[in-house]
């Protein structure tokens, strides 16, 4: 069994996993990608060797098809999104140094660049890692052919990689060009035709722009609840009641260039016109794309959790799904 399991793993380069529940199958375990104990009559070895162990063979089909798949979907997201989200927001920067002559001066304020992924944007990808899903454990049970149709899904590959950086691409040179040289650019920012200074648009891209990455982080999450909620629009008001106090509040010499910007900033008709503008602008395109696709391409998956939204009631029984369906 160790020498199918390693023929297996090196000459065909498929991923593989090994079930044993005795002493005799440690090798083979140890052999494969994933080995999984079986608590049995023949001792513990096999448990000890295992990267996972199951009390009963019939928790098999949960772990791979139901845990398994919420850990691809949940990691799979969680590092897309997470690269994604920084290059939309630091994009912006990288192409304010052609037009400031690579002086080095930042685009955002340094409390709100610094505590982006500390603070801002922590909770979406974290409700990501641990509770999104795109549906039930008892559809994927009841639906076997939910797993074949899962993996042939993009949800980790190089095609999904391909379209997020594009997305992300796509929002910071809308971010940049749309609020440095449109809104800010044209000159008239305040009502009374004054403009504003580099603080003031600095406020304006870096409120935007976290607004879009946290929206973005909506659109991509499948499973809602109370933390989604908590996570999305939460992050979103921390944010504004946050820069709005630390650039109102004198600390010494901590936020004297920001002081009052924030509110300088609230108080012009640009702010209010231009923020939901860029928003759909930079979202848009995942929009559409993600309704083209549920509306004339729909997946497997997508039937299946339009029923369960619906609670379209079937036919089908409780099953467990068979092996023949896990090997291929």
């Amino acid at each position: 069994r160790r020498v199918h399991g390693g023929l297996a793993k090196e000459r065909l380069k498929r991923i593989t996993l090994a079930i044993g529940d005795g002493a005799n199958d440690v090798s083979m375990l140890l052999t494969a990608h994933i080995g999984i104990g079986v608590v049995g009559n023949e001792g513990t070895q096999a448990v000890r060797a295992a990267d996972f162990a199951l009390h009963e063979f019939r928790l098999l089909a949960p772990l791979i098809c139901v845990q398994g798949r919420y850990s691809l979907i949940r990691i799979g997201r969680l590092v897309l999104y997470s690269f994604a989200k920084n290059i939309a927001f630091i994009l912006p920067q990288f192409l304010f140094g052609f037009f400031s002559g690579f002086s080095g001066t930042v685009v955002y304020d340094e409390i709100v660049l610094t505590t982006f992924n500390v603070i801002w944007a922590s909770l979406p990808p974290l409700y990501i890692g641990m509770f999104d899903r795109d549906i039930s454990k008892r559809t994927i049970l009841k639906h076997p052919s939910a797993f074949k149709a899962f993996k042939r899904q993009h949800v980790f590959d190089l095609t999904a990689v391909g379209y997020w950086m594009a997305s992300a691409t796509y929002i910071g040179f809308v971010l940049y060009f749309t609020i440095f040289h449109g809104v800010v650019g044209t000159g008239g920012l305040f009502a009374n035709g004054q403009t504003a200074d580099r603080w003031v648009a600095a406020n304006l891209g870096s409120t935007i722009g976290v607004f879009v990455v946290i929206l973005r982080a909506a659109i991509a999450i499948e499973f809602w609840n109370v933390f989604a909620h908590i996570a999305i629009w939460g992050s979103m008001l921390v944010y504004f009641f946050f820069v709005l106090l630390y650039m109102s509040v004198p600390i010494g010499q901590f936020n004297t260039a920001v002081l009052d910007t924030f509110a300088a900033m609230l108080r012009t008709p640009s702010f209010w016109f231009a923020t939901p503008l860029v928003i759909i602008i930079c979202l848009l395109p995942d929009v559409v794309f993600a309704f083209a696709r549920d509306q004339w391409r729909p997946s497997k998956t997508r039937i299946l959790k339009e029923m369960e939204k619906f609670k379209v009631p079937d036919d089908a029984s409780e099953v467990t799904i068979p092996l023949d369906v896990l090997r291929q």
